[in-house]
């Protein structure tokens, strides 16, 4: 057969493999636009994806803040944020958010959409992409019932308690409020207590003895100018410790001569004085004196004004006298709340039934000290009375049998914290949510009383610096104030 060399060889190799690099060559000539066109496409969807997470999570953040903070200013306000959380000409993407709220004020809306420019530009028609965002923030409720039950007792002086707890309860209105001066979804009721409770003046027909609240100037055991404050007495058990209203059992008055003049004792004098010469005057501030001796503020009822319940916090300051009696606090608070208390709270608004749907009813208490019956009054003194009556020594005074016939005062408090238990599960039992505040209160019984009385453990707040009550304040208002982003 014919020999062929090596370099006839090496020439026909040589030949196809220019004709395969001229091919390879002429492929990817062809393919690079494609191959651009690909990676353009990539990168532009990437950087859209991203940009629209971005703006995703800036509509998300302008959403909850409107909602939580500035309703009333949306629009500016959200602007703002959104701008904060999305810079202006990011990819080259400049963008408005459009900011709405519902009629019913349960929905913050926010959108937002822009075009971004492209790579893929020199191959299609199209120039730009369009990036846009929603979100939908729904606050949990459409409507919300919050009792805030105070202790001011005498105590609440001590570390500028009472300074810092006003600071609170109006930190916690303005969460709940808002920027709103009239809440289309929020009311709310305040009940101070302390050795009893003020249901306001204009309430003798809740009495079982109402003649006694109405002798001022006509003579009797009452002295012109002394009308009845508004603070009743407990009512016997079981009534007590439930939401019935007046029509079910009614209050006796608190309304009673405090102290005689002529006593061995130096405290809180009555409302004159019987002779001249030389008279002992207590310098201690005593907001109370004579029949009305130890009875603070009134309720406010149930109100989705924000004006009358600031009054209120603002007015609050240590009542001295009579003991602490948080169940009573309780019971009241929940009266304010209660369905059962339907046009019985005047210029109040109704409480909405239980079970209302997206309603939520929460009452918030807080006490800086242990339920105690006190007070220094020596015979022949009568010494300070309370919702349960009074006495002239704490021995005939416990022994009068509205506590369970407790006659020592450890006795006295046990039957108070045995109230309280019983007030918190009945009042947890009708779908209330419980949050207890303790306040500089050290005493490991009475944490674990009212640990056990919030509806759970997180509802529980020990302070133990003063002005950390501020703090609590405001987290439980944070999370009745429950908002959410549902698209």
């Amino acid at each position: 057969m014919p020999f062929k060399s090596k370099s006839g060889l090496f020439g026909v190799a040589s030949f196809w493999s220019q004709k395969e690099d001229g091919a390879v060559a002429i492929m990817f000539a062809l393919c690079l636009p494609v191959f651009l066109a690909l990676a353009a496409f990539s990168y532009d969807m990437g950087v859209q994806s991203y940009a629209r997470t971005k703006m995703e999570y800036a509509a998300d953040a302008t959403a909850l803040a409107v909602a939580r903070y500035d309703p009333a200013n949306a629009t500016t306000f959200g602007a703002n944020i959104f701008k904060a959380n999305f810079t202006q000409g990011f990819f080259g993407i400049n963008v408005t958010p459009n900011i709405s709220i519902s009629t019913d004020g349960t929905n913050i809306t926010v959108t937002a959409s822009s075009t971004m420019p492209t790579l893929m530009s020199p191959f299609l028609t199209t120039k730009k992409l369009t990036v846009k965002a929603k979100s939908v923030v729904q606050t949990a409720l459409t409507s919300l019932e919050v009792v805030m039950v105070l202790d001011v007792t005498g105590s609440m002086a001590d570390s500028n308690k009472i300074g810092n707890l006003r600071t609170a309860a109006n930190q916690f209105l303005s969460i709940l409020f808002g920027q709103d001066t009239v809440s289309p979804t929020t009311r709310v009721s305040i009940v101070p207590f302390v050795a009893s409770v003020n249901v306001g003046s204009g309430y003798t027909t809740w009495l079982s003895d109402p003649t006694t609240a109405l002798l001022t100037s006509q003579g009797g055991q009452f002295p012109k100018g002394q009308p009845w404050r508004g603070c009743v007495g407990a009512r016997a058990s079981p009534y007590e410790e439930t939401e019935s209203p007046p029509s079910t059992a009614k209050w006796p008055t608190y309304f009673t001569p405090t102290t005689y003049v002529n006593a061995s004792s130096k405290n809180d004098n009555d409302w004159t004085v019987d002779a001249s010469g030389n008279v002992v005057i207590k310098t201690t501030s005593v907001p109370t004196v004579g029949p009305n001796r130890s009875c603070g503020p009134a309720i406010q009822p149930l109100t989705n004004k924000l004006s009358p319940l600031r009054t209120l916090v603002n007015s609050l300051q240590p009542i001295n006298g009579g003991g602490t009696f948080n169940n009573l606090g309780l019971a009241w608070g929940w009266r304010t709340i209660s369905p059962l208390w339907k046009g019985l709270w005047n210029g109040g608004i109704d409480p909405l039934d239980y079970g209302t749907s997206n309603n939520r009813k929460v009452l918030v208490l807080e006490t800086d000290g242990d339920n105690q019956w006190f007070d220094d009054a020596r015979p022949p003194a009568t010494g300070d009375p309370t919702a349960y009556g009074y006495g002239s020594t704490y021995a005939t005074r416990l022994g009068l049998g509205k506590l369970g016939g407790a006659t020592t005062i450890s006795a006295a408090k046990t039957k108070i914290d045995n109230l309280v238990a019983t007030m918190c599960t009945n009042i947890k039992n009708k779908g209330i949510e419980i949050y207890t505040v303790t306040f500089l209160v050290s005493n490991a019984s009475t944490q674990s009383l009212y640990r056990n009385c919030a509806s759970k453990p997180s509802n529980y707040y020990n302070i133990t610096s003063s002005p950390n009550i501020v703090t609590a304040f405001n987290d439980i208002a944070n999370k009745i104030k429950t908002i959410r982003i549902i698209e």
